[in-house]
């Protein structure tokens, strides 16, 4: 019985050869071991480089290779001395053989240090059992075909247990040098198992197995400890860069075990292990990136109904030997992506496409994709979806036919915060990061004591913080001197106390409701400034405001001004413009764009003007609002300069409203100090507001709740607390994510993972999902975080179940 042990260029270290020794004395008495090399790490693009004419780079090759000898304390061979002082020569008459030195080396070192270990081994050229099936080609170093094994080699050494060969290479039916292409090594390895029918192939690496995501990106990903065949091909295609794609097809033919282990770490707890079976306790394995990609849309009227068009798009890509990766069409533009590096190339095709078709070249791009089994009928496939609505700068979304990928391509500036975003929603959260390590300078984490006596008597509660609240209005304050007047929009949340906490600090109100209005006037006695902003109300409502002192009233249509002039006759008002940007973290919280319903569009506003003379209607102000969630400072910056350009048209305009919709983002905070900046730039005369509402308050507030049940059903488990979307709406209603912990068990490591889901009768009642959580068990104390805006205010009795109540903490 045959196992293949492969070990890639990161591998060969004076520490990766005592593993490879170590691993051959585990080997069973009566097996047989080859071991299939790569060049050392670097090595192969230093050769790429001499063939091409480096010539610098052949004393680096010299000197890798001396230096690995005195490391491992072995005189250099005959042989070795040879190949190294043949290098020069042999780049300049047959690049391919010269490039394959690499391997060579390093498999004639690897057996003569086995010799010296007294280890008996044959050191193979893998020319004579790796065939090709063509001739190379003039213009590819790499030969992109069908190989073959031949058996009879090994057959004939039957009195030898440890045989050393090279990966990466092979012979063309010639017998000349060939090169498999990157990631060649794992092919080799691969058709060798299959050849041989082996037990097992072992690809030996510098990490742990196939992880949810690159770990050097995102520090918490984890290892998938078993994945069937397909689905780790889709992986190595869509990124993960520790197996390459083809090499799983000759052990998936003959259904021979993948395992891939760690050089430096082999005694690592959890390794991947490819088979038939897969035993994941989740649909979904992983989050992938590819990087340098470039997409090209191709556009053209003339695709309708032209046949034979798409083959002649793709034939211009063929005949210039470069790889697709993603394909989308419509009825008049094909966008697809290369991972092809050869820039050259890549406006060859642009130059030759542009004869027929209008064409855009994109570079600098990425590809984030959700890899999981049967990705369109999961939880995650519309989850993930929403999570990419917030970027606005995707360029295409890819859903692959064999169901296992659901792809975005966005520019690579913005592809690390999608990938991380979408692995701390869809497979566990990554707060560790910056958040479990720094979970103490939380305003609550003093408070657990206290939190975990009050939940002894109720179920649910929220809590808020008046400091941290005072603390938000004081960061804006400071930062923005030039934004002349801050307004609460009070629809956050509108507890009596935070109101008068926030009317102290001199801060104004804005109202969407004549009985906000009233609440702030009559109920609580607060005379601070008000900007009243309503939509689609009764028009008794505009009456009552004109009424009231320090009221501001703002109008979203000019249809309630001519159908109704006498109401606005001779008073001050401000318009809602639509200036056609919205933005948001979620398509119900964009409130620009012609699917909003509100604000009057830019072309509309002339046709105000003879309303305004003939009634004598003073246009005082100009509001924007674009949306919630928005973490570009830019985005009031251009709002300011827009509003800037419109208020020319109208003489009497004294404030510029630029709306709210500041993002919470710990990771990348609103740069607060540049857009103060911006703004001055601007050099506006009138007064500038700002209406935040969610940025105020939503850190300042918590949910807690206890967990009432705990279950198990299929590859999930749901922790079931007190309370659901009858408290919380906002991640039924738009996807939005909240921090959670178990407070019960605020230092244990968080290392399962549960969907967090309340009492409603609703299969949207979801808090939380896939979310990395300690140990669980009834009545543990969950926390919510982020939950002080929008989360009580929006609450009902929905199943008759009463919401949780508010506290002042």
């Amino acid at each position: 019985m045959w196992t293949i042990l492969k070990y890639g260029g990161s591998s060969l270290t004076l520490n990766g050869f005592n593993n490879i020794i170590k691993r051959i004395e585990q080997i069973d008495e009566g097996e047989k071991v080859i071991i299939v090399l790569s060049a050392i790490k670097g090595v192969t693009d230093l050769l790429l480089g001499l063939v091409n004419g480096e010539e610098e780079n052949l004393e680096k090759i010299l000197e890798i290779h001396y230096n690995f000898m005195k490391e491992l304390k072995l005189e250099v061979s005959f042989d070795i001395k040879m190949m190294l002082e043949e290098i020069e020569q042999v780049a300049k008459d047959d690049k391919r053989k010269a490039i394959t030195y690499g391997e060579l080396l390093s498999t004639n070192i690897l057996s003569y240090y086995l010799g010296k270990n007294n280890i008996k081994n044959q050191n193979i050229y893998a020319g004579k059992f790796i065939r090709a099936d063509m001739e190379n080609t003039e213009n590819e170093i790499f030969l992109n075909c069908k190989y073959e094994g031949k058996l009879d080699i090994f057959n004939n050494l039957i009195n030898q247990n440890i045989i050393i060969t090279q990966g990466f290479m092979g012979n063309t039916p010639s017998g000349k040098a060939c090169l498999l292409g990157r990631g060649g090594s794992d092919t080799s390895a691969s058709l060798i198992a299959s050849m041989l029918n082996a037990k097992v192939l072992e690809i030996w690496t510098d990490v742990d197995g196939m992880y949810t995501a690159d770990p050097n990106k995102i520090k918490h990903a984890s290892v998938i400890e078993n994945i069937g065949y397909i689905q780790a091909q889709e992986l190595a295609a869509m990124g993960a860069k520790v197996l390459h794609p083809y090499c799983i097809i000759p052990c998936q033919n003959k259904n021979i075990p993948i395992k891939i282990r760690n050089t430096h770490n082999p005694c690592a707890k959890i390794n991947t292990t490819i088979t038939n079976k897969k035993n994941y306790t989740s649909n979904l394995y992983a989050i992938t990136d590819q990087n340098n990609v470039t997409v090209f849309n191709i556009k053209s009227p003339n695709m309708w109904n032209n046949y034979g068009f798409v083959y002649h798009i793709f034939e211009i890509f063929s005949n210039l030997g470069v790889d697709i990766n993603i394909i989308t069409t419509s009825q008049f533009i094909i966008s697809a992506t290369t991972d092809d590096r050869n820039i050259n190339k890549l406006l060859l095709v642009k130059y030759n496409l542009e004869k027929t078709y209008e064409v855009e070249m994109k570079s600098k791009c990425s590809i984030i994709s959700v890899v999981g089994d049967n990705v369109k009928t999961q939880h995650y496939f519309p989850e993930a979806i929403g999570i990419s609505k917030k970027y606005k700068n995707i360029i295409m979304i890819h859903y692959s036919s064999n169901d296992l990928s659901l792809s975005f391509v966005l520019p690579s500036i913005n592809s690390y915060k999608l990938l991380n975003e979408l692995h701390s929603n869809l497979i566990g959260s990554i707060e560790p990061t910056n958040d479990e390590n720094n979970i103490n300078k939380k305003w609550w984490y003093s408070q657990i004591n206290n939190i975990k006596e009050i939940t002894k008597t109720k179920g649910s509660v929220y809590l808020y913080d008046l400091k941290f609240i005072e603390n938000k209005i004081s960061l804006l304050q400071n930062n923005l001197p030039r934004v002349n007047k801050i307004f609460y929009a009070m629809k956050a949340n509108n507890h009596q106390l935070i109101i008068k906490k926030i009317a102290e600090l001199g801060i104004g109100f804005e109202c969407v409701s004549i009985e906000e209005v009233i609440y702030l006037r009559e109920q609580l006695n607060i005379n601070n400034q008000i900007i009243f902003t309503p939509n689609f109300c009764t028009l008794e409502e505009y009456v009552k405001c004109f009424n009231l002192l320090n009221v501001k009233v703002i109008v979203d249509n000019i249809e309630i001004i001519q159908n109704n002039p006498g109401i606005f006759e001779n008073k001050e008002i401000g318009l809602r413009v639509d200036l056609n940007n919205g933005d948001g973290h979620h398509n119900n919280v964009i409130t620009e764009g012609k699917k909003a319903k509100f604000g009057v569009p830019i072309h509309q506003l002339l046709n105000l003007k003879e309303y305004i003379n003939k009634y004598n209607i003073k246009i005082t102000g100009l509001h924007s609002h674009r949306g919630s969630g928005i973490q570009d400072y830019t985005s009031w910056v251009n709002t300011a300069y827009k509003l800037k350009e419109i208020a020319e048209n109208f003489k009497t305009i004294e404030w510029l409203d630029l709306g709210g919709g500041f993002g919470i983002d710990d990771e990348d905070p609103i740069n607060f100090i540049n857009l103060n900046n911006e703004l001055e730039k601007l050099n506006i005369k009138q007064d500038i507001f700002i209406e935040p509402g969610r940025f105020l308050v939503s850190e300042g507030g918590i949910l807690v709740s206890k967990v009432n049940q705990i279950k198990k059903k299929e590859n999930f488990t749901y922790i079931g607390i007190n309370t659901g979307m009858n408290s919380l709406l906002r991640p039924s209603l738009y996807g939005a994510y909240h921090k959670i912990h178990n407070i019960s068990k605020i230092n244990e490591a968080r290392n399962n993972i549960y969907n967090i889901v309340g009492p409603i009768c609703e299969t949207g009642d979801i808090i939380g999902s896939n979310r990395l959580l300690p140990i669980t068990e009834i009545d543990d104390i969950i926390l919510i975080e982020n939950t002080g805006a929008y989360g009580h205010v929006m609450s009902s009795n929905y199943n008759m179940r009463m919401p949780a109540e508010e506290i002042i903490i």
